[in-house]
């Protein structure tokens, strides 16, 4: 590991190493760390990192580690790759990414700072996924970064209302497919014997519209592998609910449990049974279930459509974050955000968000941070 130390003064000192090989040591001091963190949630664990290694077949990593004494107080998790045809330090994921995967204690700016200010050190950095409260630390620390808005995720807070904003004649319509189907319909929330389940949701998507449109997700073997890691390494968070029809299953969701909150990741349906209207069924099930036991959270992570917004009106923002020192890279990346940014507007859909948010800039963002700290992933 590579070390280097950063003080301001005897009182508040901060060591930053380099983690280049993973051991259980720190796997375990990481662990810690996440137990702790109140912002903390699945992207943050050694879990989704060792998936991300497996399934990418990633051996060379740079794990920007924060201490404070003997104290672990942030870890930043990159690899590099390429964003715009620039070499990056970022996480690993890509699209699969939920959120950020930086872990700060007390989402202490003083210590981001730091870990950010480290790994500009060895180049340039590319964060996707940052919650507001981080993207707010960015802009006002290091302000030659760029910022732009790369997600909206709607969420439902089950302790208020578990079904959210879904209205009473949505609400009878699915009962109404229930009740008709009685015999027949069956509800699967598994969190044991996830590798046969798994199997089940990929011979599922043959059968979805995403296929038919070109769009089946495990088309992509990479794909694939990354959810069969994703039940090697990190089957502790995963839990896995179907909808059956007699014997055969006609709409999955694939999710990530983590303390009281349940983030929907992937969710597929057989569009023989369309008429169904599986996606509501399934959640319209799942939001109850998770009530019942206790959850106080729903995410249904990134991305805004009429689907969501059914059940919900509460949503946060997430941002990209590109920084360099080179002001000829920073250019570049900001004529390409300008282009997206014109992109999203020109095909933007009257039924979301998303042309009318994504890409701006992190000082045009139109919610504010009251309203995200309210989120705040409790």
């Amino acid at each position: 590991m590579i070390m280097k130390k950063l003080e301001i003064n005897k009182f508040d000192s901060i060591e930053v190493k380099i983690i280049r090989k993973l051991d259980r040591e720190f796997i375990k001091e990481w662990s810690i760390l996440v137990n702790q963190t109140e912002s903390a949630h699945f992207f943050n664990t050694p879990a989704w990192f060792v998936s991300c290694l497996d399934a990418y077949n990633i051996y060379e990593y740079f794990i920007f580690a924060a201490y404070k004494g003997y104290v672990l107080v942030g870890v930043l998790p990159l690899v590099k790759e390429k964003k715009f045809g620039m070499d990056v330090y970022t996480t690993p994921g890509k699209r699969y990414l939920e959120k950020s995967s930086i872990l700060v204690k007390s989402n202490s700016p003083y210590i981001l700072n730091k870990l950010i200010s480290e790994v500009l050190e060895y180049g340039n950095i590319y964060l996707t996924e940052v919650s507001e409260e981080i993207a707010e630390s960015l802009s006002i620390n290091k302000k030659k970064g760029l910022l732009t808005l790369s997600s909206i995720n709607p969420y439902i807070r089950l302790n208020e209302n578990p079904l959210g904003t879904l209205a009473d004649k949505q609400i009878k319509r699915i009962k109404g497919k229930i009740n008709n189907n009685f015999e027949n319909l069956r509800f699967g929330h598994f969190r044991n014997n996830l590798g046969t389940h798994l199997q089940s949701v990929f011979e599922l998507e043959t059968r979805s519209s995403k296929k038919l449109a070109g769009k089946d997700s495990f088309a992509d073997l990479k794909i694939r592998e990354l959810f069969i890691s994703l039940i090697n390494y990190a089957k502790g968070f995963v839990v896995i609910d179907f909808v059956y029809y007699k014997s055969s299953p006609i709409v999955s969701s694939f999710g990530f449990v983590f303390k009281d909150r349940y983030l929907a990741y992937h969710t597929s349906f057989d569009n023989n049974f369309r008429s169904f209207i599986p996606g509501k069924l399934i959640t319209f099930n799942m939001l109850t279930k998770l009530y019942e036991e206790g959850f106080s959270l729903f995410d249904f992570s990134r991305g805004h459509n009429e689907f969501k917004n059914d059940f919900t009106k509460n949503y946060v923002f997430q941002y990209d974050f590109y920084y360099s020192k080179n002001p000829l890279i920073r250019i570049w990346w900001e004529s390409i955000h300008l282009a997206r940014r014109l992109k999203a507007r020109l095909i933007k859909n009257k039924r979301s968000l998303d042309g009318e948010y994504l890409f701006r800039r992190y000082k045009n963002s139109p919610i504010a941070l009251d309203k995200m700290k309210d989120y705040a992933l409790r």
